[in-house]
């Protein structure tokens, strides 16, 4: 889109690609997420160019953030009222030879057709850049005069040369890019995209499929049964998991294993460690993860290290088992023997 001139500039499309990558990392199901560009009659007074991130709901899309490139209109406009300097001054390493071709006015000549108005056009002579003086230049090549600043300018009124300029650095005023986003209006999406239920089973179980960074708890902590001799292994499982700065939370109820897995599921926790009688004899855990309900086992240490770094994004569930010597745990075979 920026090759294409479709985005104005470098930055703005730099925030348009970042807003992309966040709407993925809440969760957001990007295929029914979409950039929009204002049309002209829809831009802001400021606004050299904006776009909006909209997202598709149930009750249809739904304008979420908004990107827009204010160029530099607000530092202009206050340097205007002000008569203050609001430029940056860039200096640059070395000092650089800038060539130009300049507009050079007969002033005599000017002033003898022209008389008390010579002096603008003298003034708007030599206010041509290098793109303007290049211009005019090529409009007198064919002789005759040319319209320019209301009056017919004659060959013999102008002149053109190039001019050397030893440049030192530059004045820059900065332009702004402001993104506005929706708090409210994104917590809605990603609640509604996140939202699903899981059929299988005796009923359907709703499912909140919040990612792991979104998630406000990240683990359930569930002993298989209320027996007091799992909790110095809990105490150590919690202790561990926040100095890893993971948020835990135990779910010691009386109810099935099931639907505790259930309850865990439908708040949205990503991953739920199990404690079992088997772990009281050679501290292993079983670690489940919420979207495809598969469930590995391993020492208690790695997985105290894996749930971190599942968390933290620097591993992908797929690799615990060939990367990191997790078996696959089968609940059902387990319950059988």
């Amino acid at each position: 889109a920026l090759e294409g001139g479709v985005i104005s500039n470098e930055t703005l499309a730099y925030f348009v690609a970042r807003t992309a990558q966040f709407a993925s990392l809440i969760g957001l199901d990007m295929s029914a997420v979409r950039f929009r560009q204002h049309l002209q009659h829809e831009m802001a007074h400021y606004a050299r160019d904006c776009w909006d991130l909209e997202v598709r709901t149930s009750y249809g899309w739904i304008e979420c953030a908004g990107l827009a490139d204010r160029s530099a209109f607000d530092l202009s406009n206050h340097a205007a009222a002000s008569g203050a300097e609001l430029s940056a001054r860039e200096v640059f390493s070395e000092v650089r030879y800038e060539t130009r071709r300049v507009a050079v006015p007969a002033k005599g000549v000017l002033g003898k057709a022209f008389k008390k108005d010579a002096q603008p056009i003298i003034a708007a002579l030599t206010a041509l850049d290098d793109a303007g003086a290049c211009e005019l230049e090529a409009q007198m090549a064919g002789g005759g005069a040319v319209p320019f600043a209301g009056i017919e300018l004659g060959a013999e009124m102008v002149s053109f040369e190039s001019e050397t300029n030893a440049i030192s650095g530059r004045n820059v005023v900065p332009s702004v890019v402001e993104p506005s986003f929706g708090v409210g209006r994104l917590l809605y999406c990603v609640f509604e995209h996140a939202y699903y239920v899981r059929e299988g089973g005796d009923e359907a179980r709703a499912v909140l499929a919040l990612p792991a960074a979104l998630a406000p708890v990240k683990v359930q902590l569930l002993p298989i049964s209320r027996n007091e001799v799992f909790e110095p292994l809990l105490r150590e499982l919690s202790d561990a998991l926040r100095t890893r700065r993971v948020v835990s939370r135990l779910d010691d109820s009386g109810v099935s294993i099931g639907r505790r897995y259930a309850r865990a599921d439908e708040l949205g926790t990503p991953y739920g460690i199990t404690v079992d009688f088997v772990s009281l004899e050679d501290r292993t855990v079983t670690l489940r993860e919420r979207d495809s309900t598969r469930q590995l086992r391993a020492p208690l240490d790695l997985v105290i290290t894996a749930v971190a770094d599942l968390v933290a994004a620097r591993v992908a569930w797929d690799d615990l088992v060939s990367e990191r010597g997790f078996r696959v745990f089968d609940a059902s075979a387990s319950e059988a023997n």
